[in-house]
């Protein structure tokens, strides 16, 4: 135990001897510990939470489309398709469609960018989650090119500003 105190007492002396280094240091760790943790968040938020659904577990599954150019790739269908499979779905009791995208929210004189979840106008209702207040989306404003200046904002966003019944663009 006395050699570690020494150490630590050597360490100390070091780091007070030569305080621009230990600044520099500092500010560097600081950084990318805060970096490292943005990140980390948002993965877990966007794909390793399991989702929020009153459903058994295991009914849900995700339909992705073969990239035939890259062996064991898949990626996402555009709208069209999405449409043509939920019109002539006999498999699954509902299919949905969801694709994350940055937006600028603005707040009084600034706008900064946050991701969003474009998502379809039976989300919700597949999912089984109720909303605590207002609507879902109609069918016309999940239409690409509608412009429907609507949104659905998250119970903290909503406390966070202010907890008003309506919250405005």
């Amino acid at each position: 135990m006395s050699t570690l105190t020494q150490d630590v007492r050597y360490s100390l002396r070091l780091l007070l001897k030569s305080p621009g280094f230990t600044a520099v240091a500092v500010l560097v760790l600081a950084l990318g510990i805060g970096a490292n943790t943005a990140v980390f968040t948002i993965i877990n938020e966007m794909l390793l939470r399991p989702l929020a659904s009153d459903r058994a577990p295991g009914t849900l599954v995700g339909i992705y489309s073969r990239d035939r150019t890259k062996p064991d790739s898949y990626r996402a269908f555009s709208y069209p398709n999405y449409r043509d499979i939920r019109g002539g779905n006999a498999v699954f009791s509902q299919v949905l469609a969801h694709t994350l995208a940055m937006v600028g929210l603005t707040e009084g004189e600034t706008t900064r960018r946050v991701f969003a979840e474009v998502v379809s106008a039976n989300y919700f209702a597949a999912l089984g989650v109720p909303l605590a207040s207002g609507r879902t989306f109609t069918p016309d404003e999940e239409r690409p090119g509608s412009q429907a200046p609507v949104a659905i904002v998250s119970y903290a966003y909503w406390r966070k500003s202010g907890a008003r019944r309506a919250v405005e663009a």
